[in-house]
């Protein structure tokens, strides 16, 4: 039971970063993050 409860936990902190990333991805201006990369 405890193993699966941890594996649940697991899996939604991955959700969560996941979702995190996109959404912060969308909200900041993706041309400009692009922008800076391909300047580097």
């Amino acid at each position: 039971m405890e193993l699966s409860f941890s594996w649940g936990w697991y899996f939604l902190a991955m959700l969560a970063m996941m979702v995190l990333c996109i959404g912060l991805s969308q909200f900041r201006p993706g041309r400009d993050n692009k922008d800076d990369h391909g300047k580097r």
